[in-house]
């Protein structure tokens, strides 16, 4: 019998579940799933019941695969726990907190948590063969004992000071900073150089408006919403990881447009109904096209970052990844579009050779006159 206020969900072999009450039994879909490896699919069921408000949440399996994938894919802060009890007589229970080994092992090795599904697979699982002679345990000693140069143990201090005739110090533990980050957050440590590639550097713009500090709160109040932000650093730049870059900047400025192009034209038309045009070109997001050049221009600086331990490196070619040739120099390449359409439907603009427009059809139309579409002399008209 099932307690008042509690509830059993069973999932069954195909895409359905029952729920169990103490009211009776019922058909539901709040397990469905279309996973056929075992491990996977009781995951994922455990994974629907997460965030809902329980203090902790237990997963009943002695299987080596569902162990590892939960230390993998668990980046939450609501305890998981994995009941591994042999199930023999001698009632033993024995759990794992697989939130907490997931930090603890990152703490120590810093690597990405789907290299653990790697090794795994690799050293033999029931559809991977198992290596004669050599160990799960020798193969995952083999890679922990060679990952990466910074993803390490020993402390790293990178001094700060201000150089002034104070004589400050001020260093940071760069090690430390790594550990503490990665406790809280949980995502990989290659997302600082894209966020701060994006958000302005030496080789890519800063954005009005827009702090470096807003930029990573965006990202990291929200990190599986911009997951694509990881393919940064590649060639060529994948469209997924602009769009991705896209949505950021939208929701760094609280926009609740789908693209930069949508929510410059709204912050325009919001100005034209006010008749207030002083400040408008502070305020206005950069267009989508002039986004993709600064990503493309993040990406070159990405990619140089991400190899920064090697001895030897070619750096990437800067034409055509936001950077043009002109007169046989180097340009930063701001947009790869016109910069007004050829024809916009409706709009009559002047053709005055002579004259202050006063007269023109722009005055008519009590238009502004328009840079590079109207052909007045800009030193003496007086619609400018």
């Amino acid at each position: 019998m099932i307690p008042t206020g509690k509830e059993l969900l069973v999932s069954s072999p195909d895409e359905l579940s029952v729920l169990i009450k103490n009211t009776g039994t019922f058909n539901c879909d709040q397990l469905r799933s279309s996973h056929i490896e075992s491990a996977t699919r009781l995951l994922q069921n455990a994974s629907e019941k997460l965030g809902q408000n329980y203090n902790i949440t237990i997963i009943k399996s002695t299987n080596t695969d569902l162990l590892l994938l939960a230390i993998s894919v668990m980046n939450t802060s609501n305890p998981t726990w994995v009941d591994v009890s042999p199930g023999n007589s001698k009632n033993e229970v024995k759990t794992l907190d697989v939130a907490e080994i997931y930090r603890e092992f990152f703490i120590r090795y810093m690597v990405p948590n789907e290299i653990l599904l790697t090794l795994h697979a690799l050293s033999g699982t029931k559809l991977t063969s198992h290596i004669r002679g050599i160990s799960k345990k020798t193969i995952f000693e083999a890679f922990l004992n060679n990952t990466s140069v910074m993803n390490t143990s020993n402390p790293t201090w990178v001094d700060v000071s201000p150089g002034n005739s104070k004589n400050e110090v001020k260093t940071l533990d760069v090690a430390e900073i790594y550990r503490e980050f990665f406790i809280r957050y949980m995502v990989p440590n290659e997302i600082l150089l894209t966020l701060h590639a994006l958000s302005g550097t030496k080789l890519t713009s800063h954005i009005r408006g827009i702090s470096k500090k807003t930029i990573f709160e965006a990202f990291l109040n929200n990190t599986e919403k911009f997951e694509k932000l990881q393919e940064f650093g590649r060639f060529p730049l994948s469209d997924g990881a602009v769009d991705a870059a896209e949505r950021l900047l939208l929701n760094a400025a609280k926009s609740t447009q789908e693209t930069l192009d949508n929510a410059r034209g709204k912050a325009a038309l919001s100005y034209m109904k006010k008749g207030d045009f002083s400040d408008l070109l502070l305020k206005l997001l950069p267009t989508s096209n002039a986004w993709l050049q600064h990503c493309q221009r993040a990406n070159v600086m990405i990619n140089i970052w991400g190899h920064a331990l090697e001895t030897t490196y070619v750096t990437p070619q800067l034409q055509n990844n936001g950077f043009i040739l002109q007169d046989e120099s180097l340009q930063v390449q701001w947009i790869s579009i016109p910069t007004w359409p050829q024809n916009i439907a409706g709009l009559r603009v002047c053709v005055c050779e002579k004259g202050d427009c006063s007269r023109c059809s722009c005055q008519k139309q009590k238009l502004n006159c328009i840079p590079d579409m109207c052909s007045c002399n800009p030193t003496i008209c007086t619609r400018r």
